[in-house]
């Protein structure tokens, strides 16, 4: 336990252990866009930094008995990626505590073409005026990559409520960001582009409709925690 855990969560005692610095920066776009940054900001996140699923259980259980001895009134919730159905945790519904995205990873929820086009559109703003012909080949690069992985909408869906498996089984991380031919290297080498686009960006660039409603339910439980 580091004195800065001690410090950050006497005034609040509520702690989010998180597996990267990435997850913390998107749920926090999230927060704001939904209107849950005052909820979100009483927890203190501590990033377990990656490792097995089993590791970082383990970590976040120790680092949270340690702390407690400290800061007797803590309380905790834990984020962890599904990953695969053989490591999945798959917490009860009505347990608050333990929560498991139902999709591979944090990116998954990042799958959404309109957001990136309005990300770039946002970026380029910062750079200077919006021109549709500037604008055109990066929408033409993030809709062909989201159409040659099928990653459309089925009828009747929305982007809040899809549960095509699709969206649950590729991997958001390497698909969007890690790549050669990720959606965010294509776009980096565009022209050597001065267009920045990364995790942040994206989420921060998402309507209230389109952030899944997995989401919602993670804020939901934050809720709880800090009203129980």
């Amino acid at each position: 336990v580091d004195n800065i855990d001690v410090v950050r969560t006497q005034d609040s005692p509520f702690i989010l252990y998180l597996e990267g610095e990435d997850d913390e920066r998107i749920l926090s776009a999230w927060s704001n866009t939904l209107g849950k940054s005052e909820i979100y900001q009483k927890f203190y996140p501590y990033v377990l930094g990656g490792s097995t699923k089993k590791e970082m259980k383990d970590k976040a259980d120790n680092h949270f008995a340690a702390l407690k001895q400290i800061v007797p009134e803590l309380k905790r919730a834990i984020l962890l990626d599904y990953d695969n159905e053989e490591v999945a945790l798959n917490p009860q519904s009505d347990q608050q505590t333990l929560n498991e995205w139902k999709r591979k990873n944090i990116d998954n929820y990042l799958m959404i073409p309109t957001a990136w086009t309005r990300a770039v559109e946002n970026e380029v703003k910062t750079i200077g005026e919006v021109d549709g012909l500037f604008l055109e080949p990066y929408n033409q690069i993030i809709n062909n990559l989201f159409a040659s992985q099928n990653l459309t909408l089925p009828p009747g869906a929305s982007w809040k409520n899809v549960k095509a498996q699709i969206f649950s089984v590729l991997d958001g991380k390497k698909l969007l960001f890690e790549n050669n031919d990720s959606l965010f290297n294509q776009i980096k080498q565009l022209n050597n582009s001065d267009v920045k686009i990364n995790r942040s960006t994206i989420a921060k660039a998402m309507t209230t409709e389109e952030i899944h409603e997995d989401v919602e339910f993670f804020f939901h439980n934050l809720e709880i925690i800090a009203s129980l």
